[in-house]
């Protein structure tokens, strides 16, 4: 749900971006309600069985794979698309140099 915001102000209806948002979405929400099940239903049986039952363990491999599906179209997002990501095609990163640009530095050697 943090991700609403996001997709309502920076995309627009009827664009690719905007339909990988709505998958990305819809599977993980998905993933969150099958996850409160499964640990409801794992609480629930905690004290009766010995091993996890095999529904259970069914549930959570479901819940696995729907997890890494999910990721993948939001990574497609970032990494793809560029989906609210700040352009950094000036960065010292992008331009021939011997020096090396650490994390959180903007320019090339000086500390931010």
């Amino acid at each position: 749900l943090t991700g609403l915001w996001d997709a309502w102000k920076s995309s627009e209806a009827g664009t690719q971006a905007r339909r990988t948002i709505n998958t990305h979405a819809t599977v993980m929400v998905t993933v969150t309600v099958l996850a409160l099940a499964d640990v409801a239903w794992r609480m629930n049986d905690y004290h009766t069985e010995l091993v996890t039952p095999v529904g259970i363990m069914v549930l959570s491999v479901v819940i696995a794979a729907l997890v890494t599906l999910g990721a993948t179209f939001g990574g497609t997002l970032v990494y793809d698309y560029g989906f609210n990501v700040e352009t950094a095609g000036d960065h010292p990163a992008w331009h021939k140099s011997e020096t090396d640009v650490l994390p959180g530095q903007h320019d090339a050697g000086k500390q931010s």
